[in-house]
């Protein structure tokens, strides 16, 4: 009775957190829990996940590490957006800013957006509902910019992308017996470029107090295009273009052998994410194969996250049983006792080192780098590397029949089940 009932709860927390998770699930990866196809639909929703707490990108203390050992990292500035300025950052550029021209809008989010393709938002905060509204009334080209922002330092990337509103619907709820509410506001944008961000108009929108208060006021802040050099034709370029379609092509037929699903995705799921991967061909853009990878980086990412998302909730309800009293659903990690909290802590650490470390499937702070960098020759050969950093990786798995280790929340519990031993003399197994 004792186990059924221990299984009925935990069976209502999971239901309880895929509930509440499932419509933004379905919004943003539309068909990866069930087929592992390619996550290429760029719709993001702007609340924070409970799954975003296991393997986050978005974070500065990664591109500081990899700063040393990564020139690619060495392009990425930082902002704070508090302070309003570049933080005596310096840029080449400064002379060349036109400060004369009018503000835009500066969205930051947990995501780096590639330009020169399509992008859909789905607007909750009311400061991007407002945002929305006003790009809609007014007669201008609807231009604002989305930046990466960490979630560890809340400072934001210099280096944004240009995105042109070209639709939106809105949703509303109907709250009792008042008017319909405003919900929601769903905008398709444009990607059309990249720019520097200057300075910050309105710095105390980006304040803690703004935030906690949830305002309407959104960032504004002057900005500047970047230029990009046009490369020519050469032999080092094609020879690269061609090493990256390779890869492409060893990656896809080693993942329909479900070679490397050990730390990523099932068997079942990567034969499917292959049969997503297009095969490239001589007109392919170095943007059309950054997005492409990106999707298939990000796949993998939050296919892991929904795995671990589950060890996550068993060991929540696990934990707020052993604490004993009532079991409020779903938990949550702050009313555990201290230990829990701590190995909670521990193993999240531990996930995520182990994921950037062993998997290395980014797609996050791997791509920040191709905004900065002034050529498509530059973008090419870090593609290449990122590309080609997954292929060893399955091959290493080929070769030795070696799957990533993933750190487990249970060795604890399995140690707190184990009988009591009685020694020898009491122990039938060793007589």
């Amino acid at each position: 009775m004792t186990s059924f009932l221990w299984m009925l709860l935990l069976w209502l927390s999971l239901s309880k957190c895929a509930e509440s998770f499932y419509p933004q699930w379905k919004t943003s990866h539309p068909e990866l829990p069930r087929f592992g196809s390619l996550n290429t639909n760029k719709q993001k929703l702007a609340t924070t996940s409970s799954l975003r707490v296991l393997l986050p990108t978005n974070v500065e203390f990664l591109a500081d590490e990899r700063y040393e050992t990564e020139t690619a990292y060495r392009s990425i500035q930082w902002m704070d957006p508090a302070r309003g300025s570049n933080n005596g950052d310096k840029n080449d550029n400064d002379d060349v800013y036109n400060l004369e021209e009018e503000a835009i809008p500066i969205y930051p989010i947990p995501a780096v957006y590639l330009p020169y393709t399509h992008h859909t938002l789905n607007n909750v905060e009311p400061r991007n509902l407002q945002m929305a509204l006003d790009l809609n009334q007014t007669d201008s080209n609807k231009l604002f910019c989305v930046t990466l922002r960490a979630t560890d330092t809340g400072r934001i990337s210099r280096k944004a992308t240009l995105l042109r509103m070209i639709d939106m619907e809105p949703t509303f709820r109907q709250d009792s017996a008042r008017e319909p509410v405003l919900s929601r506001i769903t905008v398709s944008c444009e990607a059309v470029g990249i720019v520097d961000i200057v300075s910050i108009e309105n710095p105390q929108a980006a304040s803690p107090l703004a935030r906690l208060q949830r305002t309407d006021e959104y960032l504004r802040g002057r900005v500047v295009p970047v230029t990009e050099k046009n490369d020519e034709t050469d032999v080092l370029l094609t020879t690269i273009q061609q090493s990256v379609e390779t890869d492409l092509a060893l990656i896809k037929s080693m993942y329909q052998r479900g070679i490397g699903s050990r730390g990523t995705l099932s068997v079942t799921a990567l034969q499917e994410l292959a049969h997503a991967i297009p095969i490239s061909d001589k007109k392919t853009t170095v943007w059309q194969v950054a997005q492409l990878w990106q999707s298939v980086c990000d796949t993998v990412r939050v296919g892991r996250q929904f795995t671990l998302g589950g060890d996550r909730n068993e060991f929540l309800v696990d934990a707020a049983c052993r604490k004993g009293g009532p079991l409020k659903l779903p938990v949550h990690p702050e009313e555990l006792e201290p230990a829990d909290r701590t190995q909670l802590a521990q193993w999240e650490t531990a996930v995520q080192r182990a994921f950037h470390d062993t998997i290395q499937l980014d797609p996050c702070l791997d791509f920040l780098p191709l905004l900065g960098m002034e050529s498509d020759k530059d973008r090419w050969q870090w593609l290449a590397k990122l590309i080609s950093r997954e292929r060893q990786r399955l091959e290493r798995a080929a070769d030795a029949d070696f799957d990533d280790e993933v750190p487990s929340l249970r060795p604890s519990r399995v140690a707190m089940e184990e009988p009591v031993r009685k020694g020898a003399w009491f122990d039938d197994g060793v007589w």
